[in-house]
């Protein structure tokens, strides 16, 4: 993983935010979102950007056994680096918002995946999670051109995604359907903001609002919608990295929302 802290000022303990980016699963690298983690650093926080095994070196199970380690690693010893443990925040954007929540809800529910890298014990604890533009759902792709009429770019995105994941329970919004109303407390994260951008054609709005739903039936969890207005898929993200004002605003606002 890449940290982006000052070296002069590791005493102060700051707030952290850990970046798992996205890429459909076989795509991405942490070297790529460097300005990203800068800015990070420029807003006040530790910024760490992990790497995890992608498809087709790993199925999903990997990818969350990966993103675990990263997180526990960070949670016992970003101290040395200035970061405060007890205010970890992770963004996790498009596949990184799909395995930082499903991370998180199946290793606080007890879930196993398949393989040798089953997950047996949970994630650190987490401040705040926040989901950018995630496919949670792949069942609503097929939903969405069947009954809306109307095809998304990844309306093949279920059948793609069946075959790479590798994973009998792959869907966030799918493992909360299996828990009765108000039977759960706590999803791995103090709070979570499912964040949808106004003008995705990747991943349409229902999909956000779905696990929103679903999360706030199942418990107790808190947990938000956020609109990001004037935003496509990539929009906030890339637009950081290339140094866009408007981007930088919009994801200071969203980490602060």
């Amino acid at each position: 993983m890449d940290i982006y802290y000052n070296k002069d000022d590791s005493y102060n303990k700051k707030p952290v935010v850990v970046y798992i980016y996205g890429g459909i699963w076989f795509l991405g690298e942490k070297t790529l979102y460097s300005k990203l983690g800068e800015f990070l650093n420029e807003l006040g926080y530790v910024g760490v950007i992990p790497n995890y095994v992608q498809f087709p070196f790993g199925h999903l199970d990997d990818m969350v056994y990966d993103i675990g380690n990263s997180l526990a690693w960070i949670y016992n010893n970003i101290d040395k680096y200035g970061g405060d443990n007890q205010n970890i925040i992770v963004i996790g954007h498009s596949s990184g918002a799909h395995l930082t929540a499903l991370g998180l809800f199946k290793s606080t529910l007890g879930l196993k995946g398949i393989g040798v890298n089953s997950i047996t014990q949970h994630y650190p604890p987490i401040k705040k999670a926040i989901l950018l533009g995630g496919p949670f759902d792949f069942d609503a792709y097929s939903y969405h051109t069947r009954v809306m009429g109307e095809s998304v770019e990844n309306s093949k995105f279920e059948a793609f995604a069946s075959f790479i994941l590798g994973s009998e329970q792959s869907c966030p919004t799918d493992i909360l359907k299996e828990y009765s109303d108000h039977s759960i407390n706590y999803l791995g994260a103090e709070h979570f903001t499912i964040v949808h951008f106004s003008e995705d054609q990747t991943v349409p709005k229902s999909i956000a609002l779905g696990l929103y739903e679903q999360m706030q039936r199942v418990g107790n969890t808190s947990v938000d919608l956020y609109i990001a207005e004037g935003f496509s898929h990539t929009g906030v993200t890339e637009g950081v990295m290339t140094g866009e004002e408007n981007a930088k605003e919009a994801l200071f606002n969203i980490i602060n929302h």
